[in-house]
């Protein structure tokens, strides 16, 4: 749910973590806020030592629900069992009527015990979320090509979503047929031998809005077979399938790997349908960002390319100048190698 503009997920979800636990973790907050993850180990305890496991509290380390106690993600996952295991040591130890080593002033013999260790990398976190909630919460793992995304594709899931609120056959603004590019992070791959001995893949793409099932056929499998990898982020140009029976799919024409922004040159295409104009505007465009990058101009209408002058080379990596070539030519219109 959403709560002051963020997100409030709830325990029950996450993996391993069952309702007794839950129960007694509510309980035991109500004495307040845990100070660190030996104190909330041992007032849970406190509250109902049945139902302490490490599975579970492993789990809501990687689901990142322990991030405020102090300690990063790695420094918790490196101590939970050793901490654990020391405070049901501490209470078998006290017989009943005891104070327990919190009470004496004994915190501080667990909380000083992280390790120095530096937090995992961004994708590891994110796959210990994905793992234990089946979602991301904290990040996505293509956030960081979000500009690349934006300039490659042309189609996202999100685009498909709008098929129930068109209540028609086929989502508004798209159709069965339609040859789109999606980037996106391969999320699942099924392969399958065909009659004829051949491999091709079932995959399920995940962009920043949901994930779609992608058919690889053996030819395409044959040339990308490095590329058909769960955890890859990819780049996917096919057709669109669209029925009423099943869910929307991509035939997948051709794949390619998708990395940080980086290009020598930049190819433009002047469509037959263009006006007289569109060339002034592309100049127009190309001298606000001089640079050393080369710039090609591709005349459809007359199958011809030519290099654009010295003076109307644009700066290295400039996602400004690719985006405002885009706005006015159309998507289709804009390479870069």
């Amino acid at each position: 749910t959403v709560d002051n503009r963020q997100i409030r997920y709830g325990l029950t979800a996450v993996k391993n973590v069952g309702a007794n636990l839950i129960s007694a973790i509510v309980r035991a907050r109500k004495d307040g806020k845990f100070k660190s993850f030996a104190e909330f180990i041992e007032r849970v305890v406190k509250s109902d030592s049945s139902v302490m496991n490490k599975r579970a509290v492993e789990s809501l380390i990687k689901a990142g629900a322990l991030d405020s106690l102090g300690a990063n993600r790695a420094q918790l996952l490196s101590i939970f069992e050793k901490t654990i295991d020391g405070i049901h040591s501490d209470r078998k130890r006290n017989i009943e009527g005891q104070f327990s080593m919190f009470d004496l002033g004994g915190e501080e013999n667990y909380s000083d015990r992280l390790p120095d260790l530096r937090e995992f990398p961004q994708n590891t976190l994110l796959q210990m979320e994905k793992e234990i909630l089946g979602i991301y919460i904290s990040g996505h793992p293509l956030m960081p090509y979000e500009k690349e995304i934006k300039l490659v594709s042309n189609f996202s899931v999100a685009d498909l979503v709008t098929e129930e609120l068109a209540g028609g056959i086929e989502p508004s603004g798209v159709r069965d047929g339609q040859r789109v590019a999606i980037a996106g992070i391969i999320t699942e791959k099924k392969n399958k031998v065909t009659k004829n001995n051949n491999m091709m893949a079932f995959i399920t793409l995940e962009d920043m809005f949901g994930s779609i099932e992608c058919i690889v056929f053996p030819t395409v499998y044959e040339k990308n077979y490095k590329l058909v990898e769960e955890d890859n982020i990819v780049l996917i140009e096919g057709r669109l399938s669209i029925s009423e029976v099943e869910e929307p799919k991509i035939l997948v024409e051709s794949m390619s790997q998708i990395s940080k922004f980086n290009f020598d040159k930049i190819y433009v295409k002047l469509p037959k349908t263009s006006g007289s104009d569109s060339l002034d505007t592309v100049k127009s465009i190309l001298v606000k960002y001089p640079g050393d990058t080369p710039v090609y101009v591709y005349f459809e209408k007359d199958n011809k390319m030519v290099a654009a002058d010295r003076s109307l080379w644009v700066e290295k990596d400039s996602m400004k100048v690719i985006e405002e070539l885009q706005s006015a030519l159309g998507k289709d219109c804009i390479k870069i190698n």
